[in-house]
Order: structure tokens, then C-alpha cells, then sequence
């Protein structure tokens, strides 16, 4: 079994579940079958209020490389940047970066986290979670666990 890639598929069937629920209201940008843009909004009286919108990149697989996550701010009356998480793609798995917006610099800062996934065997991808130490100027690991996928084909009918 393979390791799970994130796709556009799988951010457009992300789409439609969340669209099911009712405390929320969505808008998204869709462009053959991929999801560019999702706005998340909520229901204030008579109005809406946005929440959250995020931005989806693409590679040429259709696999998810950047997630960009803003709030919205009801001061300003716009969209503020908060994060951005990049997917990177192994032979054995793919990690994904956390960086935050810097506000100042009107950019996103290093990486200030990041989750690794590698199949480690059949059915069992290693989960490793860092931390950026600014005094070893490096990830430290922070948490590792395993997870298991079920196997279903083993039982005899």
C-alpha cells in the first residue's frame, strides 16, 4: 500500500464533505476539478463574516504543494496572512513546512516546524514532528509515533 499523496482529488473531496456541515458557509475557486481558493464564512444575523480562506498550489502531478492560510479581520475589512504550510514529495513519503507570515518583510519567514511521513513498511507510515532550535540553527525532533493503516485483504472469506 502506498503512502496517501495529497491531490487536488483529495482537496476537492475535503470540499465537499466540509460542505455538508451547517455552521459554515463556503465559496470556493474551482478550476477543472482543483480547488484554487476556499473562503470560510459564518453566519453573524443577516450577514456573513469571513473566517478563514485558503489558497491550494498544485504541481504537475496534481499533488497539494502549498496550503496558504489567511484570517479575516474584521478591523481592516480584509484578508490578513497568517501561514503557509509546503508539502515536499520523497520516494518514501513527503514532509510538510510550517511557515508564518511576516508582516514586515510582506513575506513568509523559514520554516518553523515541520511533519515528515515515510512508509516504513506495509500499511505503516512513521509520523516525525520538528521544532526549528534557533541555537543549533537546525529541526530538533520533537515527536515520532507509527500509524497503521488497516489491511483488510488478509481475512479469508
Amino acid at each position: 500500500m502506498d503512502l496517501i499523496t495529497i491531490t487536488a482529488a483529495t482537496v476537492f473531496s475535503m470540499y465537499l464533505n466540509a460542505s455538508k456541515a451547517n455552521d459554515y458557509y463556503y465559496n470556493a475557486d474551482i478550476k477543472n476539478d482543483k480547488i484554487f481558493s476556499l473562503a470560510v464564512y459564518e453566519e453573524n444575523g443577516d450577514l456573513l463574516t469571513g473566517k478563514l480562506k485558503y489558497e491550494y498550489t498544485y504541481d504537475g502531478q496534481d499533488r497539494l504543494t502549498a496550503k496558504k492560510v489567511s484570517r479575516w479581520s474584521t478591523h481592516y475589512n480584509k484578508w490578513i496572512r497568517c501561514y503557509s504550510l509546503n508539502y515536499n514529495y520523497t520516494n518514501t513519503g513527503y514532509d510538510i513546512e510550517r511557515m508564518k507570515w511576516n508582516d514586515h518583510d510582506q513575506a513568509y519567514n523559514e520554516p518553523i516546524d515541520k511533519a515528515v511521513y515515510s512508509m516504513f513498511i506495509n500499511n505503516v507510515t512513521s509520523v516525525a514532528q520538528y521544532k526549528w532550535n534557533d541555537r543549533s540553527h537546525d529541526f530538533v525532533m520533537t515527536d515520532k509515533m507509527l500509524v497503521m493503516s488497516p489491511q483488510y485483504d488478509l481475512v479469508e472469506r
